[in-house]
């Protein structure tokens, strides 16, 4: 089980709407005048890693391809220049045009991406489904070589080996990132090989005798997994694979205070050279780009809605220390550089502040990160209450083919409130999903739902006169799930 009382119930400090920091970012970025999206020699377009710098990855690139597909935006002029990011000759997705090695978080995290890009734009091209397959094959090609072991720092593909510059960088927990990747081709191509492999991946990473964290990604993608794929297999210790995740002690969360403002729910960069060191510091991207793997986790086992919503309330609030309008000056490293992208990390008891935001390497305003925000303005929503968000728990479960829209409501309040349901044209069903029954019917343009006193509420929506049915223990709208557990009791929560 996952610790209780990690975090207060509520913030210190109100919710950032992040659809208006979304807002502003693409805004930012989309401008050529601002310097962040290029176009090369071959007339393809990039963006810049950060406001200061040069070059292009596809740790950028991608999270801003997907997000503004998650938005509804038309990305077919920045399609071609994924090409840019396949490696011909090794046969994956690399970091950059050109590269001929790779560190393990990042080869899993940009190979998401690429994947993610071509699944929901691509598949009618047999060119890039090919590519899609090679990449997948490749990986375990690699796998395989390394024995799934990956207590390594990356892997040259020239001399096609592993390679560790100094032991701190070994990834052990890439194996996570694997297992996702491997549940992902199998939703794409359905064959058993990705199975096996996703599920052997998720054994490996489960069985460590401690928090095998470097990097959140990783871990993050091995929870999406773990949280679809233990509903058919019993040998998954999903609490485990959370706890790996959303974990103080050895992990990448952070909780307290850092002088008078809170950081619940930040995370680390990387492990660090030290704890002591590592835990100084929190950056924007790690911060970011956990709860979007995390959220759908609800959907499919909703004893987890009270962690992860006062977890994704902290954020929402705490996120606020790494935008430069919501800091003075002098807790900053360049307060001129604009407001709509991040700074990459924050810091504690930096420049004589007790928390000092500023950049790393290679600059201060980190667009990759920022990049994120365009996930999290989707998943995340303001209701009538500024401290009751909606969680959309369908918006970035990559591992779905279809799914009844699905939403989580977190009450940080001693009284019950009520949240607005926003409907679409025709009639709906509101079906709680952690009472396993239907508590609205036929409900039109606006509904009323009560969530509960510090407590939550998980509500999937099916228009009215849908064929309701179980098969195999979960509940379906027509063809879309709607409960996993139908044949359950509903599940004792866990809470922070």
């Amino acid at each position: 089980m996952i610790e209780e009382n990690l975090f207060p119930v509520r913030p210190q400090e109100k919710p950032l709407d992040l659809r208006q920091r979304a807002n502003a970012f693409i805004q930012f970025v989309m401008d050529p005048n601002n310097g962040v999206i290029r176009t090369n020699d071959s007339g393809r377009q990039h963006f810049t890693a950060f406001l200061e710098g040069f070059g292009s990855e596809l740790i950028t690139y991608g999270a801003i391809v997907v997000g503004m597909h998650m938005r509804g935006e038309d990305v077919s002029a920045l399609l071609a220049s994924l090409e840019d990011y396949y490696s011909e000759a090794f046969g994956l997705f690399l970091n950059g045009p050109g590269d001929t090695l790779c560190e393990y978080w990042y080869l899993m995290y940009v190979n998401a991406l690429a994947c993610e890009i071509v699944k929901r734009c691509l598949l009618h091209d047999p060119v890039w489904v090919a590519r899609l397959r090679r990449a997948m094959e490749r990986l375990i090609e690699l796998g395989q070589a390394v024995n799934y072991d990956f207590n390594d720092q990356g892997y040259d593909f020239v001399a096609n080996r592993p390679f560790t510059r100094n032991d701190a960088y070994r990834q052990p927990d890439a194996i996570g990132g694997y297992a996702f990747l491997m549940a992902g081709a199998f939703e794409v191509f359905g064959e058993e090989t990705y199975r096996s492999e996703a599920l052997r991946a998720l054994t490996s990473y489960q069985m460590f005798s401690s928090n095998p964290w470097y990097e959140i990604p990783s871990g993050a993608m091995a929870v999406l997994a773990a949280s679809k794929w233990s509903l058919e297999s019993r040998e998954i210790d999903l609490d485990r694979i959370v706890r790996f995740a959303l974990d103080p002690q050895e992990g990448c969360l952070h909780t307290g205070n850092w002088g008078e403002r809170e950081v619940n729910g930040l995370l680390y960069g990387w492990r660090g050279y030290t704890r002591e060191e590592a835990a100084g510091r929190a950056y924007s991207l790690e911060s970011m780009v956990a709860l979007p793997f995390l959220a759908p986790l609800v959907k499919y086992h909703p004893r987890y809605a009270p962690v992860i919503g006062r977890y994704a309330l902290h954020l929402a609030a705490n996120l606020r220390w790494y935008f430069s309008d919501c800091l003075p000056a002098e807790d900053q490293s360049r307060p001129d550089l604009s407001v709509a992208v991040p700074y990459e990390s924050i810091r504690r008891n930096e420049q004589g502040r007790a928390l000092y935001a500023c950049g790393d390497f290679h600059g201060h305003k980190s667009v990759y990160g920022g990049a994120l925000s365009l996930w999290l303005g989707e998943i995340i929503r303001p209701t009538e209450d500024e401290y009751v968000l909606r969680i959309d728990l369908n918006k970035t479960d990559f591992l779905a083919t279809s799914c009844c829209p699905t939403f989580l409501y977190y009450n940080p309040h001693d009284e019950e409130r009520e949240a607005a349901l926003n409907l679409a044209e025709g009639k709906f069903d509101v079906y709680d999903v952690a009472a396993h029954r239907f508590v609205l019917r036929e409900a039109q343009h606006q509904a009323s739902l009560a969530v509960p006193a510090r407590g939550t509420a998980v509500v999937a929506l099916t228009p009215s006169g849908e064929r309701i049915y179980e098969k195999d223990g979960i509940l379906y709208a027509g063809d879309a799930p709607l409960d996993f557990h139908i044949k359950e009791q509903a599940e004792n929560h866990v809470s922070l």
